[in-house]
């Protein structure tokens, strides 16, 4: 009898480290089959949706390659139930404000006797939505004694934002941090915390354009199709014509609209509501181009930076998105007459606020016999990439009537390197 107690007590043993070794070796393969590169869905995945990961952390400065490794982690490559049925990539929960469609399932919320219960989460669009409001979910001023350390952490810093991330309480998985460095490593997703926008700017208007309405800043925008013009936009999303000119600082609706270009069809804000303070002028850039792209009302953006409208900034000078510049610290202004010497530029805005001083005491009448002033010889404008008919007749105070009678042309389409008289 003892030798069969024996014999059966090895034969479980043997069993239970059978079991175990196969349990182990099926765990083994499934991290690592979760952290592959080569993982077909995930590389799918990530090639999706690194495009808006980009442009949010430029807007609100959450790490391109944090964002992505949450959502891999959390919607499980985009296949969990949460990620098809709902379009939740961030496993975030409804929360009391939370006014949108909803989807329940069980989680980790229990009743008063313990017992699990389906639990509320938010339900989106599409999934860019999802990544929108992760964003959001962050940033809210609400939340800033849970999250608001994260944003002292440089966007390069994936390791202390992930470590962050998990003493924030964002995830109640202790290794949560390890997993997303994981991902992050496997998958080289640091490499897209370095990069802007502009990067992948044919990718990202084909990507933006898909989509119908979206939110910048908080305020409801489209981005232009190919054909669009403001007619269209406004007959489309029923916004007076008026309105949205109004909301996107236009003055006419003659205005050739760009393919990927934004829209607003609320109001802009008075500021760029996001973590980036300020953002560093580049080639192409100007105040209207910026004030579209953050979503922010363009006579603002002038008055945060202590400059007169007209104006635009020089390239590599940093323009502010939230707050008012201090007197002395405004923008350095771009020399917007490339014939006038180097030592000009700058001057534009003292030039400027001399006109606009209207006392002007003592000022010496202009003799009779003071010979005409020359003719200026700023007759043409060579058309480069990203200008518009509307943006050249405010460039040199005319009309867009004007410059299309003065060059013939039968419509509002230009080319670059086209010159066109402008006075």
């Amino acid at each position: 009898m003892k030798n069969i107690k024996n014999i059966t007590f090895r034969t479980l043993q043997i069993g239970t480290l059978i079991f175990l070794v196969f349990y182990t070796n099926a765990k083994i393969y499934e991290i690592k089959d979760y952290l592959n590169p080569q993982n077909q869905d995930r590389k799918k995945y990530i090639e999706k949706y690194k495009y808006i990961a980009i442009e949010e952390m430029e807007k609100i400065g959450v790490p391109a390659s944090i964002k992505l490794a949450q959502g891999i982690l959390e919607s499980g490559d985009g296949k969990s139930w949460l990620a098809t049925k709902a379009n939740n990539h961030f496993g975030i929960k409804c929360g009391p404000i939370w006014k949108g469609e909803t989807a329940y399932r069980k989680d980790d919320d229990r009743d008063k006797e313990g017992n699990l219960i389906p639990s509320c989460f938010r339900k989106y669009n599409n999934p860019e939505q999802s990544y929108r409001d992760h964003s959001k979910f962050l940033t809210d001023p609400k939340k800033e004694y849970r999250y608001g350390f994260l944003f002292d952490y440089p966007v390069t810093d994936y390791k202390r934002w992930a470590k962050g991330l998990k003493k924030a309480g964002y995830a109640t998985n202790p290794n949560y941090a390890n997993l997303l460095i994981g991902i992050i490593e496997a998958n080289e997703l640091y490499r897209y915390d370095f990069m802007d926008s502009n990067s992948f700017d044919p990718e990202l208007a084909e990507f933006s354009r898909k989509n119908k309405v979206q939110y910048n800043n908080h305020v409801k925008m489209v981005f232009v199709q190919e054909g669009d013009d403001l007619a269209d936009i406004a007959m489309k999303y029923n916004v007076g014509m008026s309105k949205l000119l109004d909301y996107n600082d236009l003055k006419t609706e003659n205005v050739l609209l760009k393919e990927g270009e934004r829209v607003y069809l609320q109001r802009k804000k008075k500021s760029f509501q996001g973590r980036k303070e300020f953002h560093t002028v580049k080639k192409g850039d100007s105040m209207y181009s910026i004030a579209q792209f953050y979503g922010i009302r363009l006579d603002k953006l002038y008055q945060k930076n202590r400059m007169f409208e007209g104006t635009e900034p020089a390239i590599g000078t940093r323009v502010s998105l939230r707050k008012k510049v201090r007197k002395g610290q405004q923008p350095q202004l771009r020399n917007m007459n490339k014939n006038l010497p180097a030592f000009t530029e700058g001057l534009e805005q003292f030039i400027i606020y001399s006109f606009l001083d209207f006392t002007e005491p003592n000022k010496p009448e202009k003799p009779k016999n003071d010979p005409k002033p020359p003719k200026t010889e700023n007759l043409f404008h060579t058309v480069v990439k990203g200008d518009t008919l509307y943006g050249i007749s405010r460039k040199y105070s005319v009309s867009v009537e004007q410059i299309k009678q003065l060059n013939q042309l039968e419509s509002n389409t230009i080319s670059v390197g086209q010159k066109l008289r402008v006075q």
